[in-house]
């Protein structure tokens, strides 16, 4: 396993026969007229952007340097507009490397946010729903590729496992909602979110330890695909009305047309389930930018386009957390109540 990871690297280190994936690769030339490579390394933890000069080149061609292949690079890291780079003094092609190190995967347990899911799925009482969902998650060929299939490509939940974690915050965020505003069903908000971006297992794919979008996902999207595995798992029967109201939820859960929704929210189960996903999403944006801007020196993270805002990093912690001795206020008596003005 790797010893130093990309968020490891602080300047003046010096990194030897470390493994890194080759993101990206370009020739470029300096303003003195001589060429040198332009190179980004990653793993699971960011990437890095090297620097390969011309009297390196032997130790560090481009044909050695080609998007998706896994190298031990070698080089020293130093600082430039506030940024950690590298100047490498070496890279070759190594096939003695561990996938883990170089994917990106949910710090949550993927058996046991499975679980949760599948007993969802047993509290559904409506048959049609139930039976679909159980067709759909006894295929165990499916199964192999949902737990490990992100839920996007980048701002949120953009690594292994990340669907499932996705899935089981929006069941999560529904289930007061679905107790406070009635009539609702709820089996068909359970139902739909786990199916409403079921189409992810077939747009989003690993290629080159990278997350990618597939020739079927960017021709047909997740939506249109969703549509079309929950047709491939229904039997015959279905109840039509059902399947409307199912197929409804998929195709409204980005809310609004600019957001990518095909139609607006028209039940109360399909606005549950919308959201619930747009809450999903911008929090784990927000705890996205909080972690990965930490030890940045500042309060504040780096503009966020996504998140249209800069994130404060600093936790409040309270008073009496901080031991900072304060003097009791007796004007609030110990009684459970507070008196209101």
């Amino acid at each position: 396993m790797k010893q130093v990871f990309v968020r490891d690297i602080k300047p003046g280190q010096q990194v030897t026969n470390t493994p890194f994936v080759v993101i990206k690769a370009e020739k470029k030339v300096a303003k003195n007229g001589k060429e040198y490579l332009d190179v980004t390394l990653g793993d699971k933890t960011g990437s890095i952007i090297c620097k390969v000069w011309g009297d390196k080149y032997d130790a560090c061609s481009a044909d050695v340097l080609r998007e998706g292949v896994i190298v031990t690079a070698s080089g020293t890291a130093n600082e430039f507009m506030g940024k950690v780079q590298m100047v490498l003094s070496m890279a070759i092609v190594t096939d003695q490397f561990e996938e883990e190190d170089f994917v990106p995967v949910t710090k949550k347990n993927i058996d046991e946010m499975f679980k949760y899911v599948v007993n969802k799925i047993d509290s559904i009482d409506d048959m049609h729903l139930k039976k679909l969902l159980k067709n759909m998650f006894n295929d165990a060929e499916f199964v192999k590729i949902f737990r490990k299939t992100p839920a996007a490509m980048k701002h949120h939940h953009a690594y292994v496992g990340g669907l499932l974690e996705h899935i089981v915050e929006l069941l999560q965020f529904a289930e007061p909602m679905c107790k406070v505003y009635q009539p609702c069903n709820s089996d068909l908000v359970i139902a739909g979110i786990i199916l409403h971006d079921i189409g992810k297992v077939e747009e989003i794919v690993w290629r080159n330890m990278k997350i990618e979008y597939s020739d079927r996902g960017k021709l047909l999207g997740h939506m249109l695909i969703g549509l079309q595995i929950i047709d491939r798992y229904k039997y015959p029967e279905f109840d039509g009305e059902c399947l409307q109201l199912i197929q409804h939820i998929i195709l409204a859960h980005h809310g609004k047309l600019e957001f990518g929704s095909s139609i607006i929210p028209a039940t109360i189960e399909a606005k549950i389930v919308s959201l619930a996903d747009d809450a999903s999403a911008k929090l784990r944006g927000y705890m996205s930018v909080y972690e990965e801007s930490l030890g940045n020196g500042s309060s504040f993270s780096d503009y966020s386009r996504t998140l249209e805002t800069t994130v404060y990093l600093k936790e409040y912690r309270s008073a009496l957390d901080k031991h900072t001795g304060l003097i009791e206020d007796t004007s609030v008596k110990d009684s459970g109540q507070l008196e209101l003005l």
